[in-house]
């Protein structure tokens, strides 16, 4: 995904200016250092990614508020988002990966996404697209043809 991240910042804010976009994409600019740069962008991209399908930012992750759904929800606290080594994963409501576990944004959407898998849990319909595409284009986990939807998002991040 870190070689998509780029593309993904750039469709995002040119596609949604809404306050979320404006704010993450301001906190990537104030990072000094190329490294923390390049961490941010790659969190910041694993956060709006949903938003590339029309889809909801806030049943993938949540700013310092309890996730309102009982699927798996990465919790980042809301000072240092794009940095921060303290988020955690919950599901229905229960932390299942703590805040001190030094677990930053794309660690937690690794974790998220094996929760998926190892309780069996249907995606949620306001993810659906989003959650297709790590399966399909991101972990290369499916074995049956991707959607169209996730092809066509797949060949525009890659041109």
């Amino acid at each position: 995904m870190g070689g998509m991240a780029d593309k993904i910042m750039q469709l995002v804010k040119s596609k949604h200016k809404d306050d979320v976009v404006n704010a993450i994409s301001a906190e990537i600019e104030c990072e000094l250092d190329d490294s923390m740069k390049k961490d941010a962008t790659l969190n910041a991209a694993i956060i709006v990614l949903p938003r590339l399908f029309k889809e909801s930012i806030d049943c993938l992750v949540t700013f310092d508020i309890e996730p309102l759904q009982s699927t798996p929800t990465i919790k980042v606290p809301k000072k240092q988002r794009l940095i921060t080594k303290d988020c955690c994963v919950m599901l229905d409501g229960c932390n299942i990966i703590e805040h001190f576990s030094d677990v930053d944004v794309s660690l937690a959407m690794s974790c998220v996404f094996a929760s998926y898998y190892i309780y069996n849990i249907q995606y949620p319909a306001q993810l659906k697209n989003t959650l297709l595409f790590y399966e399909h284009i991101v972990y290369g986990l499916s074995t049956k043809a991707s959607p169209v939807t996730i092809t066509r998002m797949a060949n525009t991040l890659n041109e």
